[in-house]
């Protein structure tokens, strides 16, 4: 028989007192447990080994067909998906996703996406993203993207971008873009390629605080602090503290 933690509302023993669950359940499988009101922990499985923990926590999963070992806790945390081992800590925390290995850590962290192996850690970390295998480490870190590989870390950094391999490292370091093999590293260095207007993949780099590689579609390299060397369509090259702009021919190619 499965776990479900009871009570009462005035502590009194149990028996004779009247206890219940206040709506818990961790139905379907004798290794599943719920604890907290309205906490779920339930399966399609006889095999999960789902476990919810906090008011309303979310550790669901598993079906005839694969089983779950899901681990939810904290008030509002969701680790659900069928055929997962997700793993959501914190007050509102999601790691939810089927076949997945997703693990949010933290308030309102988000880790979820279907088939992915996301990590989320800090609070309002985004590691989310379907098909994909995204980290964000830190407050507000954001990783996120479909079908990618964006690394994150540092409070407020952002590589998110769908198709992407992007890095940021460093508080409010940006290395976003889609399809982008974009790298940030420094407090505030900026590697994006904005909206990617010119269908073409970045691959910025910029190294140093402040410094700035950003362009769609570009190459561009800036090293050191507050160097520049942005441009769209280019393959720009600063280096040194607030360095000079080498500014290169962009990519033209004739046609005969």
């Amino acid at each position: 028989m499965q776990f479900v933690c009871v009570g009462n509302a005035n502590g009194a023993s149990v028996p004779a007192n009247t206890a219940d669950g206040d709506g818990a359940t961790a139905a379907g499988s004798v290794s599943n447990t719920a604890c907290g009101p309205q906490a779920n922990a339930s399966s399609g499985s006889t095999l999960s080994q789902n476990s919810a923990f906090g008011n309303q926590a979310n550790a669901s999963g598993g079906n005839a067909t694969v089983p779950s070992l899901n681990t939810a806790v904290g008030s509002n945390a969701n680790a659900s998906g069928d055929g997962s081992a997700n793993s959501a800590t914190g007050v509102g925390a999601n790691a939810s996703g089927s076949g997945s290995g997703n693990t949010a850590s933290g308030a309102s962290a988000n880790a979820s996406g279907n088939t992915s192996e996301n990590l989320a850690s800090g609070a309002a970390a985004n590691a989310s993203g379907a098909g994909s295998s995204n980290v964000a480490s830190g407050n507000q870190a954001n990783a996120s993207g479909a079908g990618s590989n964006n690394i994150a870390n540092g409070n407020g950094a952002t590589s998110s971008g769908a198709g992407s391999n992007n890095v940021a490292t460093g508080t409010n370091a940006n290395a976003t873009g889609t399809g982008g093999f974009n790298i940030a590293t420094g407090a505030g260095a900026n590697a994006s390629d904005g909206t990617n207007t010119n269908q073409e993949q970045s691959s910025n780099i910029a190294t140093g605080h402040n410094s700035n590689a950003a362009g769609n579609g570009s190459h561009n390299v800036a090293s050191g602090d507050s160097s520049d060397a942005d441009g769209v369509g280019s393959s720009n090259v600063a280096v040194g503290r607030s360095g000079s702009h080498l500014r290169m021919t962009p990519r033209f190619f004739a046609k005969y």
